[in-house]
């Protein structure tokens, strides 16, 4: 029979998994932002992530950028970086350190942390980018990062209360 707990204990390392792998891919992709140029003459598809930008399949990096764009790079990072802590404080409360209750208080902060990081930066790339342009799937695996974040979050709460 399987204990409510370990079911939960397990449920929360593959939510924040799913969050770190989201948060990774967030970052590398291109396709934050997409435009598409159509005329009668020529048609050009451009696409940008936090690092590069892509006009017809050739990608340059960022000549200039902007303090919005630093920021919402700053702020993924630090989702991430959060979601990872979170995990690792996690695993090491449930299988090395079971007494220490303030790790456990650490992870719950930490995945917080993780899910308000992420939130902030989708909201910052949303109000500072063109308004004609289409969002791709870098900015929504962002969204996705932010959700699992506080998917987690919700589960370790859960997981306090048990006894």
């Amino acid at each position: 029979m399987l204990d409510k707990k370990n079911v939960l204990r397990f449920s929360i390392i593959g939510v924040s998994a799913l969050e770190v792998l989201c948060c990774i891919l967030a970052l590398s992709l291109n396709d934050w932002t997409i435009i598409n140029i159509r005329s009668l003459s020529f048609n050009i598809d451009t696409n940008s992530g936090l690092w590069k930008y892509c006009v017809d399949d050739i990608c340059n990096n960022f000549v200039i950028v902007t303090d919005w764009l630093n920021a919402v790079r700053a702020l993924a990072f630090l989702g991430l970086f959060s979601s990872v802590g979170s995990i690792v404080t996690f695993v090491l409360y449930n299988f090395i350190l079971e007494e220490k209750k303030l790790i456990l208080y650490l992870t719950f902060a930490l995945a917080v942390a993780s899910g308000l990081f992420m939130l902030i930066a989708f909201i910052v790339y949303v109000t500072c980018e063109t308004k004609d342009a289409y969002l791709g799937a870098g900015f929504g695996l962002c969204i996705v990062a932010s959700i699992l974040g506080w998917i987690a979050t919700g589960l370790l709460g859960t997981y306090m209360k048990m006894p």
